[in-house]
């Protein structure tokens, strides 16, 4: 009896007392089997912009024997969850005996005056011994709140700003954009920060980063296109000129006028005529000056304005072309200098042979039109050369965008002369010249066929001076009949890399020639010096140093 009564009082002991270790909690049990568990909270994503995430960890000890665990939490006054709501519910598995369970939920804040948020925490505990036995514990949480910080970005009159509408500071902030970089160590709040934007770009994607008082780092991106207020206006005009003693040339006046000092790009095309300059760059108001070189009677050109990557103009333009007279030169000839080239072209009004010289020079003879282009060497003029029911008639036209400063190296491949000096071996002798004004620098000479492995490839110690003339060997190895060799000439001209192209047809002999034998031998060299004459003054040495005996 008395064993009996032991045991009872045991049971009812373990229905109203529950071990909970967790300071300030207090446990209602449904059921005779503890759970020993601790609850955590924490901030699993601190408060930004109204919004927060919450992390709830719940360890417990060995030997649970539950497969699932419900959480109600309660929020406190200025706390919601997704939907508006003041609590929480959470549902997961418990698959071990012994461990840990977390999990976060999303808050939103509102009204918030309290720095310490107290959270009301009930579990239940479905236990895993065949019946339906619910263990339920009922826990207090406290978390600490320092408040939210909430940025505010605005953009007027080319000016960023940057301010702290939240109940929280701001540290370490970075403003990243184009043009635009600044470092803000501390934003109090109420407080701001302004930034001068640059008109260099149409739109703008603001990157910023700020460190909150939970010392996370939070970024986020905001975007703003620049105002434009230019106010174009533009007008075209055909003046009388030296050009209109040509035929189809016009010389027309583009005025434009605005009261904005922002940067303007004017485009100009034309489908029957030929403009230029195409496009200029220009700041408030400016006088354009078009060249028209067409063959019909009317002209019209196509203009549009753009700022900072937009359209703010465009407009159509057109009017009768200037008639030419009995004095008129029949051929349209334009030259502009890109790089160190001259490109010309010619167009005539009807079928003759025409010879463009420059420097004195012919360059290219034909009927117009036709395009050709050659090396720039200072002078500032090309001249055609035509005849006319039997008179020659000469006309000179100047070149435009002549650069200011004229220093050039210009090489060219003026011969290649091969010979066979073996079966499987070939030497061409590559003549190289220099017509331009300066030396050029760093100059290789690579030879090479499909018929051979590997390219061969010569470097000229030395450079080569303006009106010089070197020879260069370059070797081929092989043993076909037939070599199409491409030989190429790199330099440097004013910093620049340039390339020569050359190709060239070997044929083989089937025995090496007696020249090709010579220049093999003369070919040799030894520290830069002839083996032609190394030889005989080895030998020479040698009698001088070791006489014969008598």
């Amino acid at each position: 009896m008395r064993k009996s009564s032991l045991i009872l009082v045991i049971v009812l002991l373990s229905v109203f007392v529950s071990p909970v270790f967790n300071a300030g909690s207090s446990v209602n049990s449904s059921s005779s089997t503890p759970i020993i568990q601790i609850s955590k909270v924490s901030w699993y994503s601190p408060p930004f912009n109204d919004t927060a995430k919450v992390l709830l960890t719940i360890i417990y000890a060995e030997n649970v024997r539950a497969y699932a665990l419900r959480v109600e939490v309660s929020l406190p006054e200025g706390i919601y969850n997704s939907t508006g709501g003041n609590y929480v519910v959470k549902c997961v598995p418990v698959t071990t005996t012994q461990g840990n369970i977390e999990m976060n939920f999303t808050v939103h804040i509102g009204n918030v005056t309290s720095k310490v948020l107290e959270l009301e925490e009930n579990q239940f505990w479905f236990l895993d011994d065949n019946v339906s036995m619910v263990y339920n514990v009922s826990v207090e949480a406290n978390l600490t709140y320092l408040g939210d910080p909430v940025p505010f970005v605005t953009f007027r009159n080319q000016t960023l700003t940057l301010e702290d509408v939240g109940t929280a500071p701001l540290y370490n902030i970075t403003v990243v954009s184009q043009g635009i970089y600044s470092f803000i160590p501390y934003l109090n709040v109420g407080s701001n920060y302004s930034i001068n934007v640059p008109r260099s770009h149409p739109d703008y994607n603001v990157m910023f980063s700020a460190e909150t008082p939970y010392h996370e780092v939070r970024t986020w991106n905001e975007s703003f296109s620049v105002p434009l207020k230019l106010n174009v206006e533009l007008t075209a005009s055909p003046v009388s000129s030296l050009y209109s003693l040509l035929p189809g040339y016009n010389l027309v006046l583009l005025k434009l006028t605005s009261n904005s000092l922002e940067n303007m790009t004017v485009l100009i095309s034309s489908s029957d005529a030929f403009v230029t300059p195409d496009y200029v760059q220009v700041k408030g108001n400016s006088t354009i000056p078009l060249i028209l070189l067409t063959t019909g009677s009317i002209s019209t050109i196509q203009v549009s304005v753009q700022s900072l990557g937009r359209q703010v103009y465009s407009s159509n333009f057109s009017w009768i072309v200037s008639q030419p007279s009995q004095y008129d030169v029949p051929f349209k000839v334009y030259s502009k200098v890109v790089g160190n080239e001259v490109y010309t072209s010619v167009h005539g009004s009807f079928l003759t042979n025409v010879s463009l010289c420059y420097g004195g020079v012919l360059v290219h003879k034909g009927v117009p039109p036709f395009n050709t282009s050659f090396p720039f060497d200072g002078d500032d003029n090309v001249t055609i050369a035509y005849q006319v029911n039997g008179s020659v008639y000469r006309t000179s036209f100047p070149i435009q965008d002549i650069p200011n400063l004229v220093s050039f190296p210009f090489l060219k491949i003026i011969t290649i002369q091969k010979q066979v000096v073996s079966s499987d071996e070939i030497v061409l002798l590559v003549g190289i010249y220099n017509y331009g004004n300066s030396s050029a620098y760093d100059v290789d000479v690579v030879g090479s066929s499909p018929e051979q492995s590997s390219p061969s490839a010569v470097e000229v110690e030395s450079q080569i001076q303006p009106n010089e003339t070197v020879f260069v060997p370059v070797y081929i190895y092989g043993s076909s009949d037939l070599y199409n060799v491409t030989v190429k000439i790199f330099y440097s001209s004013q910093g620049k890399p340039q390339v020569i192209t050359k190709d060239v047809v070997i044929n083989v002999p089937s025995k090496p020639t007696p020249v090709g034998e010579v220049i093999s031998v003369l070919s040799v060299s030894y520290d830069g010096i002839p083996i032609l004459f190394v030889v005989p003054m080895a030998i020479l040495l040698a009698i001088l140093l070791f006489p014969r005996k008598k």
